[in-house]
C-alpha cells in the first residue's frame, strides 16, 4: 500500500507539472514570437525602404525639441531663505507615565500574589476535606495500572 501511494503521488505531481507546462509554454512562446517578429519586421521593413533601422540604431527622437532637465553647467541656483518654522513643544508627560507604569506593575504583582495565596488556601481546604493531615503535599503521579 505505501509503495502504490508513493507512485500515485509521483504520477499526480508529474501530471500537474506537465499540464502546467502545456499551458504556459505556448503563451511564453507566443509572446517571444511577437516580440522578435516585431523587431525583425521593423529591421526588414526599414532595409527594404532604404531607411536606417530605429531598432538597431535609434536616433534619440530625431527632429523633436530636446528638453534639458536640470541646470546648465555653471548655473548657481538662487538661495531661498525660509521663514522660521513653528514647532510644537515636546509635552510628553514622562513623570505621569513612569508613575502609571509603577502602579500597574505593583497591582499586577499584588494580583499574582493574591492568586497564589487563594490557590494554596483552596488546596489546603480540599486536602483537609479529603482527610489529609495539615502540611501534607501531594505530588501528581502517573498511574501504572
Amino acid at each position: 500500500m505505501p509503495q502504490s501511494l508513493l507512485v500515485t503521488v509521483y504520477v499526480i505531481f508529474g501530471m500537474t507539472c506537465t499540464i502546467g507546462l502545456s499551458f504556459t509554454l505556448p503563451v511564453v512562446a507566443n509572446v517571444l514570437l511577437a516580440v522578435f517578429s516585431s523587431i525583425f519586421g521593423e529591421i526588414a521593413g526599414s532595409k527594404v525602404k532604404g531607411f536606417k533601422s530605429g531598432t538597431l540604431a535609434p536616433d534619440e527622437g530625431g527632429d523633436f525639441e530636446q528638453v534639458v532637465i536640470g541646470y546648465p553647467p555653471g548655473y548657481v541656483p538662487p538661495v531661498r531663505h525660509h521663514g522660521a518654522m513653528e514647532v510644537e513643544p515636546d509635552t510628553v508627560p514622562t513623570g505621569m507615565l513612569a508613575r502609571l507604569g509603577l502602579a500597574v506593575t505593583v497591582v499586577i504583582v499584588g494580583l499574582v500574589i493574591l492568586a497564589v495565596q487563594l490557590f494554596n488556601a483552596q488546596l489546603s481546604q480540599e486536602l483537609a476535606n479529603k482527610g489529609y493531615a495539615d502540611g501534607v503535599t501531594t505530588v501528581p503521579r502517573a498511574s501504572a495500572q
